[in-house]
């Protein structure tokens, strides 16, 4: 809840000097809210953004303060002390903390944390013509998986190019614990009925040889549904998002969210 309130209530409510606050969630449940004076100037005010986020970022539940001196870029600093952060909305240190908070609540997905660290390790893939790129970032235990590209000019079922099926071939790269996989990304569409299936084949460790350099599960399959230029899957372990790329649908990416491994994908027709 995000609420405007006289300013007189805004120090009843939350302390005297007070700009903005946020209340606990409410037992168990994730009830919360920000109060904020309704005569607040957010233009003229140069801080009002910042104070706002940081009472958002509060009632989502990250509660306490950080020493702003050790960490001068997270916009929850001591209050009283500088306003940390200029030239962000959400620094990365605070995006890390709230993914890792939520991420911990959904134990069938990826939960293995490492200690906090500066350094991030990168897999990333391209096209030749640059259509379609993706690739997953490692930071401090949490893979972030990502896939873009250049927008088709219509839905796929509107591209009258395409009949019958069509396969669009490419690969994986992501991560299972701290160990780099790869593997083999093939997507198959039926155009009639807008329904296919997503193939992560012969998945591997990057940095291993002979036998044991084949992930546990070395194949996995995804039904997967479409609308409009975007897919996800319908049966199987964890969650697949994914879209189609380029003018005439000559690309594909997207990403893959198991419990044994996060990464993303992506090919060409």
């Amino acid at each position: 809840m995000f609420m405007a309130i006289p300013r007189p209530w805004i120090e009843e409510l939350c302390g005297e000097g007070v700009v903005a606050c946020a209340t606990a969630p409410i037992g168990r449940g994730w009830s919360s809210g920000v109060f904020v004076p309704d005569d607040l100037d957010a233009q003229g005010y140069s801080a009002a953004h910042t104070v706002i986020i940081h009472e958002l970022l509060h009632s989502l539940g990250i509660w306490g303060h950080v020493d702003s001196i050790e960490f001068p870029d997270s916009i929850m600093g001591t209050v009283g002390d500088f306003f940390p952060n200029p030239g962000f909305v959400l620094h990365r240190i605070d995006r890390e903390i709230l993914q890792i908070m939520y991420m911990s609540q959904r134990t069938e997905e990826y939960n293995d944390w490492g200690e906090w660290s500066d350094t991030t390790l990168h897999l990333a893939g391209r096209s030749e013509d640059a259509m379609v790129n993706f690739g997953t970032a490692l930071f401090n235990g949490l893979p972030q998986p990502w896939a873009r590209g250049t927008l088709p000019d219509m839905d796929l079922e509107d591209n009258y190019l395409l009949r019958g099926t069509a396969t669009w071939n490419g690969l994986l790269l992501g991560f299972s614990g701290v160990s780099a996989i790869g593997g083999d990304a093939n997507l198959t569409v039926n155009l009639g009925t807008l329904k296919g299936n997503l193939g992560l084949h012969d998945i591997f460790f990057i940095n291993r040889d002979g036998d044991d350099k084949w992930f546990p599960v070395r194949d996995v399959d995804y039904d997967v549904e479409i609308e409009g230029n975007n897919f996800w899957n319908t049966n199987g372990d964890g969650f697949v998002v994914g879209s189609f790329m380029g003018p005439r649908h000559e690309g594909m990416g997207g990403t893959v969210k198991r419990a044994d491994l996060v990464g993303a994908f992506g090919g060409k027709r």
